[in-house]
């Protein structure tokens, strides 16, 4: 799996974007080691945004993974967001700061 991240500001507040590739299918018992993976790169993006108030999940995969990875991620961060390409932003799915409600479209620039 590989994993590009970058910080950004949205509001006056810093968003960690995690993108990840998948370089052959994955199966449902492989799910919490990835997303763990990607757990540990927002955390290091994290650390050097100063504790980011939205993570936002960027990436092809199936539905079951993105499950993992919201349950890992919502116990961490403030809110946690996932790309919509036909939005062309992040739609907010779990939130315990008034800075992003759930069901927000958050820009995602280039």
């Amino acid at each position: 799996m590989g994993v590009k991240t970058r910080v950004f500001d949205v509001k006056g507040h810093a968003v960690v974007l995690v993108h990840f590739e998948f370089d052959e299918p994955i199966e449902p018992s492989d799910a919490p080691i990835f997303a763990y993976r990607l757990y540990q790169m927002v955390h290091v993006e994290s650390l050097r945004a100063g504790g980011p108030s939205l993570v936002v999940v960027s990436g092809r995969g199936p539905i079951w993974f993105y499950g993992a990875v919201l349950h890992r991620l919502a116990h961490v961060y403030p809110a946690v967001a996932f790309y919509d390409p036909k939005l062309r932003g992040a739609v907010v799915v779990s939130s315990h700061t008034h800075a992003f409600r759930e069901g927000e479209v958050v820009p995602v620039g280039p």
